[in-house]
């Protein structure tokens, strides 16, 4: 690592310290601090954010568009102190669990199982929560541009017992995951440019990785669809779901947990990240 890069790391350790001394109730406000902080001082993408709120809540006011996006700051702020102080904060969140039969179910299918999320709600929580009982989670995720932050956070994941997958890695490396009978988790809700598949994502066509697709063809391992979502008071309710296409097919598979994920978006709105340009491609673009 680059002398900035051990810094980084230096820092974010020092930072995962406090946050475990400290209560709940403290890292609770530092965070809501934080996200204010953030929604009026760093705009970073905070036009692309509301852009994309109001394509999927064409019907609510400007002052509602804002009213989502402020509590999204707040509502991430939080997580991340919540990540940074892990385990000690897991150990003090209460779970109200949905669905884990199903889940049981697929597993004892032996074909391995291929867990799909999205960007919304506390997934660490949920990878952690999977990894806490015992599930043999591995999950692709991408590399942090910088080094001391990718150390650490890839060791607040594993002392849960999960296993990080670069997004870099072939293809049939990540496969070897579904073959071994473990559960593979993907994150499948940004923008896959001219690789991906265009299903419809609050009514606006959306290119989108049809990875969850090509891997259930190839191996008939189970689809699951799974979320984690604050519902006040530390506590989280996580719902594990089958995925059910109309058909067995990339595109139908990959409609299918798009609308899933939609329907939890349209359910709790502040808590979706809305900040990646998730409606960057076009078909036009796809076909040049």
């Amino acid at each position: 690592m680059s002398l900035t890069e051990t810094i980084t790391y230096g820092f974010l350790k020092l930072f995962s310290k406090l946050f475990r001394v400290i209560s709940h109730e403290m890292r609770n406000k530092f965070g809501e601090a934080l996200g204010i902080f953030a929604w009026k001082w760093i705009p970073k993408r905070q036009d692309e954010a509301l852009k994309n709120i109001r394509i999927a809540f064409p019907e609510k006011s400007e002052a509602d568009h804002l009213d989502i996006l402020r509590n999204c700051y707040r509502l991430f702020m939080k997580n991340a102190v919540q990540f940074l102080a892990f385990p000690k904060s897991f150990q003090e969140i209460t779970f109200t669990v949905e669905g884990r039969e199903i889940l049981d179910r697929a597993i004892a299918m032996d074909k391995g199982v291929i867990f799909i999320t999205g960007h919304c709600g506390a997934w660490e929580l949920l990878i952690a929560w999977l990894g806490t009982n015992g599930y043999p989670f591995e999950g692709v995720a991408a590399e942090q541009s910088n080094l001391g932050a990718d150390k650490l956070f890839r060791e607040q994941r594993e002392y849960f017992k999960v296993k990080q997958i670069p997004r870099s890695t072939p293809i049939d490396i990540i496969m070897e995951t579904l073959t071994s009978k473990k559960i593979l988790g993907l994150v499948s809700d940004q923008d896959a440019g001219p690789k991906g598949i265009f299903v419809s994502f609050f009514g606006k066509d959306a290119s989108t990785p049809k990875g969850p697709a090509v891997f259930h063809l190839k191996t008939g391992a189970a689809l699951i669809f799974g979320t984690a979502f604050y519902e006040g008071r530390n506590t989280f309710h996580i719902q594990i779901r089958e995925i059910k296409p109309e058909t067995n097919d990339v595109t139908a598979i990959t409609q299918s947990f798009t609308y899933m994920l939609e329907e939890k978006i349209k359910q709790y709105p502040s808590q979706y990240f809305w900040f990646h340009r998730r409606w960057k491609s076009s078909r036009k673009r796809e076909s040049k």
